[in-house]
C-alpha cells in the first residue's frame, strides 16, 4: 500500500493499491546519522537532485525524514544512501 496525494485532493492522504502510479509519494524515512542543520541541508540537496519539486521535512530529535517526491521511494533511498545518509 503507498500513501499518496494529487493536487486535486488538497492534502488529504489515500491509501492506493502499489499497481498505481502515483503522482506524488509520501515517505517516511529513519536516517540515524541525520544530526544538525547541515545534515538536512545535505540531504535536501540530495533529494532534490532527483526531484526538485520535492517536499522535504526533517525532525532532528526523531531523526525523521518525511519526503514528498514524485520520484519513487527506491531513487529517494539511493539518493540519501549517496550523499552519506542511509535511511532506515
Amino acid at each position: 500500500m503507498i500513501a499518496v496525494r494529487s493536487k486535486s485532493q488538497k492534502g488529504l492522504a489515500t491509501i492506493l493499491e502499489p499497481s498505481f502510479c502515483p503522482q506524488e509519494v509520501f515517505v517516511l524515512f529513519r536516517v540515524p546519522g541525520m544530526n544538525c542543520g547541515h545534515c538536512v541541508a545535505t540531504i535536501e540537496k540530495a533529494i532534490h537532485q532527483i526531484d526538485q519539486s520535492a517536499v522535504v521535512k526533517a525532525d532532528l530529535d526523531l531523526k525523521q525524514l518525511n519526503v514528498v517526491s514524485q520520484a519513487p521511494e527506491e531513487d529517494v533511498r539511493r539518493a540519501l544512501d549517496a550523499a552519506g545518509y542511509p535511511a532506515k
